[in-house]
């Protein structure tokens, strides 16, 4: 009889995708036997629709959301989906995530330089600090570093964090304060003259909102007045809002004063596509 060694080495170099018998290959801890009923309902789901471009993933708290988060992840990677990240929204939870990775028998790092991670061979945990902010390490405007699926664990405890990265906040008597207020001043005196008398004079009652399309037509003249900060070993604005100042939904200018300092803030919210609920994660394999 003639042995076809090679369909036997192609069968043993197949990865398991299913999360719920992935899971059965994993070395875990004996508190680790099998999935709970809830994490396996929401694996099943996640995996029929694991090419959606963003999913939403809805569990019950102490539902072990951060085990399911894990298997999808792995997933992802032994489907060749790679690199793979899972978000925190701060260092607790992130230490949180080490701990459980390890119970699970999967193989984690928080150094996005490790090779390990880059190969797609572990997971890379960080909280979202480090994934948005003005320097991120996975770039930031043009210069990106692409990823293959992601993991966002308390979506809206991250989001706070990411809109908080997208917020313009300067402080009055700065050069950048009087230029934007000087290169607005004729859109809030058309919507009241005493208004902007009240806001030049730092009163903390005063609010007054700049429309979207001045900000918008603008939006050139504002990068002009920002550009000069960007150098300054601690910017006033940061390098996110500065790159995103022409993606404007809204924005609102408000005089107040807090310790005989008023301040300009500038909030926007950017446009954002709702993602398809499946069942607080949000992995995205492709």
């Amino acid at each position: 009889m003639v042995l076809d060694f090679g369909k036997l080495n192609s069968s043993s170099s197949v990865r398991q995708t299913d999360p719920r018998k992935l899971f059965t290959t994993l070395k875990r801890a004996p508190r680790l036997k099998r999935p709970l009923d809830e994490q396996a309902d929401v694996l099943d789901s996640w995996y029929v629709r694991r090419a959606a471009k963003n999913i939403t993933l809805k569990m019950n708290t102490g539902a072990g959301k951060t085990v399911v988060g894990l298997l999808c992840l792995q997933s992802c990677l032994n489907e060749d989906i790679k690199p793979a990240v899972y978000v925190t929204p701060d260092r607790f939870l992130t230490e949180q995530v080490i701990r459980e990775a390890a119970d699970l028998g999967i193989v984690v790092t928080e150094d996005e330089k490790d090779a390990e991670f880059l190969a797609g061979r572990s997971i890379l945990v960080i909280n979202i600090f480090k994934l948005i902010n003005g320097r991120s390490v996975f770039g930031v405007g043009s210069r990106r570093i692409p990823l293959g699926a992601i993991v966002v664990d308390d979506a809206h405890a991250c989001l706070t964090t990411a809109s908080e990265q997208f917020a313009l906040r300067i402080e009055s008597g700065t050069a950048i304060y009087e230029q934007l207020l000087v290169l607005f001043e004729d859109d809030l005196k058309a919507q009241s003259g005493s208004g902007l008398l009240d806001v030049k004079a730092g009163d903390p009652h005063a609010v007054m909102e700049i429309p979207y399309w001045a900000w918008q037509s603008k939006a050139d003249a504002v990068l002009a007045v920002l550009h000069p900060d960007r150098a300054s070993e601690e910017p006033t604005v940061s390098r996110l809002a500065r790159t995103s100042c022409g993606k404007i939904g809204e924005c609102l200018a408000r005089a107040m004063t807090s310790c005989d300092t008023a301040s300009l803030k500038l909030l926007w919210a950017p446009s954002r596509k709702p993602a398809s609920p499946v069942s607080q994660h949000q992995p995205g394999c492709r």
